[in-house]
């Protein structure tokens, strides 16, 4: 990505960020405007499996399966979980990033699906939730846990935001 590009990112995610109401030291789950019941829930049954080892095609709409989550698996088990069972994600990242509504980095909410091209290729191969506060819960990788990431943490990869409540 050129400068100017990451530039431009930067200043979307900062703008993101501020927009909601990020501070030091708030709450990984503080919500943040806009946010909805569904939201809470999706954040909700994303955030009770924290701690969960990330498993490379791990979870399915009922939970942890080969004991963990991949990223896409756990977005889809808290998107099932909280919907009791209406949305019916696909295992994947890259379809993640294409259904549901559209949402402008600024207009975020708790419980938003956030997918990123980690490899700057054009492909999603990474999926987290929206939790507020500017965070995120994913399942990054193998030899890591269910856990909270900071958005900070994805400058300089495109990414794509999706609801779906």
């Amino acid at each position: 990505m050129a400068l100017g590009g990451l530039g431009l990112l930067l200043a979307v995610l900062v703008t993101s960020i501020t927009a909601l109401g990020a501070t030091a030291g708030s709450s990984a789950s503080a919500p943040a405007p806009g946010g909805t019941g569904f939201g809470a829930r999706v954040v909700a049954a994303a955030e009770g499996e924290l701690g969960v080892p990330y498993v490379w095609g791990g979870g399915d709409y009922a939970g942890p399966t080969d004991g963990g989550f991949d990223c896409s698996g756990l977005v889809m088990y808290a998107l099932a979980r909280a919907s009791n069972g209406a949305v019916h994600l696909p295992h994947s990242s890259e379809a993640d990033a294409t259904l549901g509504q559209a949402v402008t980095p600024v207009a975020m909410a708790p419980g938003d699906v956030i997918a990123f091209d980690l490899h700057t290729n054009g492909t999603f191969d990474h999926v987290g939730i929206f939790v507020g506060g500017g965070q995120i819960v994913d399942a990054p990788y193998t030899g890591a846990v269910v856990r909270l990431d900071p958005l900070s943490a994805f400058v300089g990869h495109p990414w794509a935001v999706r609801s779906f409540g």
